[in-house]
């Protein structure tokens, strides 16, 4: 590889000319070796830095960070976090610059968000992974570039060992502090940096390198199982067939899973226990609505299953009082008359009654309704269920109703029993081709 740090800025495709960007600024050689290589190039930057303050050196760091950004006409953003930070430091760390870098990206109408991550820090997390029992799919570790939060994660340095980071820094006289939690072997990462990678270094002298080529396999074959996946998937228009998915390898169960979530949202992630969940309940046979998060669901119905957000909607309810057009929406309407069209280009309901027959409803289902049929009286749910008809269109189904009981389902053309004496009523269900032709009585 181009030890020329400076040449490997200049010659990838990662960035455009003027291209305003944000670099992330921690103070470390990483990020100071990147923060001078940048402002070198032909772009408009914007630094950023969190100051979590616990080092007795911290606000002065960040002050003197502040200045160099100035030397060099860049802006400088920092984030003061004052509250204790629970759980895994690290980790809760972690989201929280994340966060910020992206708020300051879209704050200055930038896109990209570049960060001093390098091979070092590849093969920490790929072996504190590896540790943990990480899947396959979670070990080709972080990527060049990658989205997160609408914008785009650049790191340039992922091929490049620490120390020609070091080595240029010394060369270039570029400042930088040394974070002195780094040593302190309380933290897994230092664990792994300070203590386990020297084991395999002193094993196999060219052990980073042997983790770089290995790293580039595990890309290609990540590449090759993503195509194969999203072929699979092609396969199966709408829900996705249970019988088929069931089939599947695991590992070709969480891709599709993870790609599904993707659909909906690119904070949504696929843990290990949410596959084993969704597992034992496609095993399971049954239809059912599992929660992924609190606004999307997964659902099962009958021999296939879909992943989508919630949509409650509201009881939809139109009473008709008298003759007339009664308006849905605007692809649909009611037409409701005492005399027979005798060219009817819709789907009609002959309503037999004696009396008073209004008012009516157009509605939505509700608990306990049922519909008299000529072999008797059957609950609407259970219509439903015999029909199949999908859980997630049921509350979509729209039925014609007087106050006490369904006379008719113009979606699935079913009508009530009735005895055709006395008077008769034509409710005609009419697509309508323009929102104008229809006038409300």
């Amino acid at each position: 590889m181009d030890s020329n740090l400076s040449s490997l800025l200049r010659q990838s495709d990662l960035f455009d000319t003027k291209e305003r960007i944000v670099v992330g600024l921690s103070g470390g050689v990483d990020s100071m070796v990147l923060f001078h290589l940048l402002c070198e190039l032909d772009l408009e930057i914007v630094a950023a830095h969190v100051n979590y303050n616990r080092r007795a050196t911290a606000k002065r760091e960040a002050q003197e960070l502040k200045n160099i950004a100035s030397q060099f006409d860049v802006p400088f953003e920092c984030l003061d976090v004052r509250e204790t930070i629970e759980g895994n430091f690290q980790e809760e760390a972690r989201k929280i610059r994340f966060s910020f870098f992206a708020e300051v990206a879209k704050r200055h109408g930038a896109n990209k968000v570049v960060l001093g991550h390098h091979l070092n820090d590849q093969i920490e997390t790929f072996l504190m992974r590896l540790v943990k029992g990480a899947s396959f799919d979670t070990l080709k570790g972080m990527a060049p570039v990658e989205s997160f939060n609408d914008i785009m994660l650049v790191r340039p340095f992922l091929d490049v060992e620490k120390e020609t980071i070091e080595n240029y820094a010394r060369e270039n006289d570029i400042p930088h502090f040394h974070d002195v939690s780094n040593d302190e072997s309380s933290y897994t990462r230092n664990r792994f940096r300070n203590r386990i990678i020297p084991m395999f270094e002193k094993e196999n002298p060219n052990f980073n390198a042997a983790m770089q080529r290995l790293f580039g396999d595990l890309q290609s074959v990540s590449d090759l199982l993503e195509e194969h996946v999203e072929r699979l998937l092609a396969e199966h228009k709408g829900p996705l067939p249970v019988e088929a998915f069931l089939s599947w390898p695991p590992l070709y169960q969480r891709t599709a899973l993870k790609k599904l979530l993707a659909n909906i949202s690119k904070d949504l992630h696929l843990t290990q226990g949410m596959h084993e969940e969704i597992v034992h309940q496609l095993r399971s046979g049954k239809n059912f609505r599992l929660p992924l998060r609190e606004d999307v669901f997964l659902h099962r119905e009958y021999d296939g299953f879909f992943i989508a957000e919630s949509q409650d909607k509201p009881p939809f309810i139109i009473t008709i009082t008298g003759e007339g057009t009664y308006p849905v929406d605007g692809h649909r309407h009611f037409r409701v008359t005492g005399r027979k069209n005798a060219h009817i280009p819709s789907k009609c309901f002959e309503l037999w009654y004696n009396g008073g027959v209004f008012p009516l409803y157009v509605r939505t289902r509700r608990e306990g309704d049922r519909i008299e049929l000529p072999y008797g009286r059957k609950k609407i749910k259970d219509l439903f269920i015999d029909l199949k008809i999908p859980p997630h269109k049921r509350d979509d189904i729209l039925l014609l109703t007087d106050d006490e009981k369904v006379l008719w389902i113009p979606d699935l053309d079913i009508e009530c029993h009735q005895e055709k004496t006395g008077n008769l009523l034509y409710i005609e269900d009419v697509p309508t081709a323009n929102p104008s032709d229809s006038d409300k009585p």
